[in-house]
């Protein structure tokens, strides 16, 4: 039988102006030092240059892969009958636009346990994880428990909860709530 060998190539950005454009598409928590070695890598020689930007092309790719390997891995957000559910594109649009928004509504309208998911619907959450505070630790626990269970999801794992003495949330989770200090 005759052997077949497959041979993939992927293209590896080499320069710097190739790498910078990338950074905005890898994990948030991975940017930063990528500049930093960019940079590093600028004040190099050209074969030490070279080696430094092979080695975070590598890196980047393997970030950028994270990414889209989440993308792809999202659950599927549905919304129950709401008053937020109700202004769920105009309330996207805010966010999209907007990097703060203040949101009112009657208690019992959605806001806790739907703007998580609205941020996750518009692929925040991707490239991190979307926070979420709570003011008690039994309602940190209970809300994540409640986005969870609408994300079809175990705790833990799409939806995480993290806080003192407690740790339930994977580095793949797309919302970790937590208990948020006092001051």
């Amino acid at each position: 039988m005759p052997l077949c060998l497959a041979l993939v190539f992927i293209y590896m950005p080499s320069s710097i102006r190739e790498i910078r454009a990338l950074i905005p598409n890898c994990l948030t928590k991975d940017r930063h030092a990528f500049r930093t070695q960019l940079k590093r890598a600028s004040l190099k020689r050209s074969l030490e240059q070279q080696a430094l930007l092979d080695t975070l092309a590598e890196k980047v790719a393997v970030s950028i892969s994270q990414v889209e390997l989440r993308e792809g891995s999202c659950p599927t957000v549905n919304f129950p009958d709401l008053p937020i559910s109700e202004r769920r594109e105009e309330i996207s649009k805010l966010i999209d636009k907007h990097q703060v928004i203040i949101l009112c509504g009657e208690t019992g309208s959605g806001k806790t346990t739907q703007l998580p998911k609205i941020c996750l619907e518009l692929g925040r959450g991707f490239k991190g994880q979307i926070g979420h505070t709570q003011p008690r630790r039994l309602a940190a626990t209970s809300v994540a428990q409640r986005i969870a269970d609408e994300l079809t999801s175990h705790l833990g794992q799409a939806v995480g909860r993290s806080g003192k003495h407690l740790l339930r949330c994977r580095r793949s989770a797309y919302v970790n709530s937590r208990r948020c200090p006092d001051h």
